[in-house]
């Protein structure tokens, strides 16, 4: 009898012991998915479709929806994650930590920046990146001098314009164009932006605090848009920012902000080169340190 209780308790320890090691393992498995949960840089796409303009324009939610896939399909995917916010939310709680706003929406009157500005500009002052794509770089005049601070430049109205015109893409030395191939593309490409200060040109990568750093412009090579965006150009002063289509800037709060005056064909997402070159953007603007061979596409 003696023997057998022996035996019972020697198998009551060992199970204690499993039990333990049990627990411990799965609470180390949770702290470790934990961790990597919080190592992840959170993207919120901010989007809101314009349905004033015709199918293949404009389409800002199936555009995140697209980048988004080419994320999960891309060697950062377990770096990262993702929140798709189609117009302005009741609970804002969903930026509160996220570390880059991508602004993809309605403009002018319709622009979210026009009364939740102050909103953004407390995450901004915190470090949290933004991104203002196509219509979203063009907001009323409450929220200019904001998105100003936050990425660099505006559209002006009286003063910017939005041609449509083939681009020739000119590449600036810049994290964003890291990896992406030459680029020529038709697009609604707003021009003229109002810079904060003098956009930095042929900077070579010297990139410095505050200063608005140009990432890509572009000149005219169809005849007809020759003609047009002479006519524009023709009106005020000339600037060397006048044919600029992206730019960049990082801010002395660690932010970091970006613009982007293409996007208005959702066919243009197809092209790798397009597409890659927001990708860089937008995982810049979370803080990220960009690949030599930029964001590598896997997706089809």
């Amino acid at each position: 009898m003696r023997l057998i209780h022996n035996t019972l308790n020697d198998m009551e320890k060992n199970m204690f012991k499993m039990s333990k090691l049990t627990l411990l393992a799965t609470l180390s498995v949770l702290i470790t998915f934990s961790t990597q949960a919080l190592d992840k840089k959170k993207i919120v796409f901010l989007v809101g479709d314009d349905i004033r303009h015709p199918s293949g324009t404009h389409e800002f939610f199936a555009g995140a929806k697209l980048l988004k896939k080419s994320f999960e399909a891309s060697p950062l995917a377990d770096q990262l994650s993702y929140t798709i916010v189609n117009n302005w939310p009741e609970d804002t709680s969903v930026f509160n930590d996220a570390d880059v706003i991508v602004h993809y929406y309605q403009g002018n009157k319709w622009h979210f920046m026009n009364e939740h500005h102050l909103l953004i500009d407390k995450l901004a002052s915190k470090g949290v990146g933004q991104i203002f794509m196509h219509y979203a770089v063009d907001p009323e005049e409450v929220a200019e001098e904001y998105i100003k601070k936050w990425t660099g430049a505006v559209y002006k109205t009286g003063y910017s314009s939005n041609p449509h015109w083939f681009l020739e893409a000119k590449l600036e030395n810049h994290p964003i164009n890291k990896g992406v191939d030459k680029l020529a593309i038709q697009d609604e490409w707003y021009i003229k932006m109002d810079y904060e200060c003098d956009c930095s040109i042929d900077h070579k990568g010297q990139l410095e605090q505050e200063k608005v750093h140009a990432v890509m412009s572009g000149t005219p090579s169809v005849k007809k848009d020759i003609a047009r965006l002479n006519k524009i150009l023709k009106k005020g002063e000339k600037k060397p920012s006048d044919l600029l289509v992206f730019w960049a800037k990082e801010r002395a709060d660690s932010g970091r902000g970006a613009g982007f005056t293409g996007g208005h064909f959702h066919k243009n997402w197809a092209n790798d080169s397009f597409r890659k070159q927001i990708m860089n953007a937008i995982i810049w603007c979370a803080g990220m340190e960009v690949p030599e061979d930029g964001v590598m596409l896997r997706f089809s």
